[in-house]
């Protein structure tokens, strides 16, 4: 690190580095340890048909796992490129956003051991959380401009925010129907509430 700075500068250089540099190697881990419950099942005796049809929920909840720490990683690069500094409450939040990251090979082990119809509203709550957490890191440094790089306006700001609320909203709709007994989530649900995501992500960042 370089030392021609002043120290308060440098005190406050040195917590965002590190800031990113722990949320990489968490991301990473999470990623790395979904993979462990990919074991040989019992009695395998070779084979991919009988391997899928007896591991089916292991690779189920390595692929989904995976696929949600992948898009909120991409999601947390973007925040941060937008960010110039972090004090302690964007690192507070930060801190709760990892901590729902580093518990997501838990919920993959859960879908391992008793499948989707019960795991997926564990996953579908993990989403929502994360996407909470963002969007309130997201506001907290609107409400402090200091934090945010000089080029954001206003509107592109406002815009981000509603993109970082999305996934939330929408799978918060999936865990409200299933709480209400309805059958929020089978595939056709999912697969809807997915595309109505990307496409208001989407139509965001064009706008």
């Amino acid at each position: 690190m370089s030392t021609d700075e002043p120290l308060d500068r440098r005190v406050e250089r040195h917590g965002y580095d590190r800031l990113l540099m722990l949320s990489d190697g968490v991301f990473a881990i999470a990623i790395t340890l979904l993979a462990l419950e990919l074991r040989p099942p019992a009695g395998w005796r070779g084979g991919f048909a009988e391997l899928f049809a007896k591991a089916s929920n292991a690779w189920a909840g390595y692929l989904i796992g995976f696929m949600i720490v992948s898009a909120f990683w991409a999601v947390h690069r973007r925040v941060f490129a937008r960010l110039v500094r972090a004090d302690g409450g964007a690192i507070a939040l930060s801190l709760v956003l990892l901590c729902l990251v580093a518990a997501s090979p838990a919920v993959a082990r859960l879908m391992a051991e008793h499948g989707p119809r019960q795991t997926l509203p564990i996953y579908a709550a993990l989403i929502v959380a994360m996407g909470i957490v963002h969007t309130l890191l997201w506001l907290y440094a609107m409400a402090r401009p200091a934090m945010l790089h000089p080029d954001l306006t206003r509107r592109q700001s406002i815009a981000f925010a509603l993109e970082l609320a999305l996934p939330a909203a929408g799978f918060g709709l999936l865990l409200i129907g299933w709480s209400e007994g309805a059958n929020a989530f089978s595939p056709a649900a999912l697969l809807t509430v997915v595309a109505i995501v990307a496409a208001g992500r989407r139509l965001l960042r064009r706008t």
